[in-house]
């Protein structure tokens, strides 16, 4: 099966695209099928993908992504995009071709294709997909954060100094977020709205003699719902964690009832070398009454 869509380019000529739908097969090997899968357009078996993932679904299964572009067919640009998911009952796969579409053009597109992946359903499933931490995950409570500071070379020869703060909450249940859940919003219901801001995470090693040594961090890796996992050194420095060598502080919560009133900033910036500060600044005021917003 084919679904086609047409597009009219901004010089005036045509383009289009097509997802190929096969049927969803259990013969074979997933890795072998999903290979043939990504190579199905001649004019792209000698390019390279430009993106590959390997990881699995929300779920637990495997999924594969291979995006290849540019190839031409009569000086037509041809791009596409696989995806294979091997499910308990069978292997599917979805490929989005793109022809004669430029980059903004194929950036909806794929925007479109990434909500079809994320929507696969065997017929056996009727829910969608949520993220659901592994059995004897969680044992962390609580926000912490990380200053993060590094050098990146710049267009003009130097360095640039960067710094920024990394946040992680933490929930129980083995969920965790790189932001704070809204007041009053479970980190579950957060990460069902905010979902590639989530992952699940799990406590490793120790034992009798001593505590974890090391936490696997599992988390959405792009639109397409491909979550990919990471094991890091872990331990524990009084209320404070070391993630992969990084210092996480806790922050405290704020009491219930407490007010804020007034201002505040954000701002960011980069150093480039012995030079000036440049960066932008934003400031805001709360939406609620003068009174300020109580938590």
């Amino acid at each position: 099966m084919a679904l086609v869509k047409a597009v009219n380019t901004d010089d005036g000529g045509k383009g289009g695209a097509f997802i190929q739908v096969p049927s969803p097969t259990s013969q074979g090997a997933f890795a072998d099928n999903f290979a043939a899968m990504a190579a199905i357009l001649p004019e792209l078996r000698d390019e390279d993908p430009v993106i590959e993932r390997t990881g699995t679904t929300m779920d637990g299964y495997p999924v594969m992504l291979s995006d290849v572009c540019c190839g031409y067919r009569d000086d037509i640009l041809v791009a596409s995009i696989a995806v294979g998911m091997q499910r308990p009952d069978a292997q599917y796969f979805l490929v989005l071709v793109m022809i004669n579409l430029d980059s903004d053009e194929r950036r909806a597109l794929e925007e479109e294709f990434a909500f079809a992946i994320r929507s696969v359903r065997s017929k056996n499933e009727e829910t969608p997909a949520v993220l659901t931490p592994a059995e004897g995950a969680g044992g962390l409570e609580g926000v912490y954060t990380s200053l993060q500071t590094s050098l990146m070379p710049n267009l003009f020869g130097g360095m640039d100094f960067t710094a920024e703060s990394v946040i992680l909450a933490f929930d129980p249940s083995g969920l965790y977020s790189s932001e704070i859940p809204a007041a009053g919003v479970s980190m579950q219901d957060h990460c069902t709205a905010r979902l590639k801001s989530c992952g699940t995470y799990a406590l490793r090693g120790g034992g009798w003699f001593g505590g974890a040594d090391s936490i696997e961090l599992a988390q959405m890796s792009n639109d397409y719902g491909i979550v990919e996992t990471e094991t890091e050194t872990f331990s524990r420095d009084g209320d404070n964690l070391v993630i992969d060598e990084d210092d996480y502080r806790r922050i405290p919560p704020l009491p219930r009832g407490t007010q804020l009133d007034g201002s505040w900033r954000y701002f960011w910036g980069v150093q480039r070398d012995d030079r000036d500060v440049i960066g932008r600044g934003i400031q805001r005021a709360p939406a609620d009454n003068d009174a300020g917003r109580a938590f």
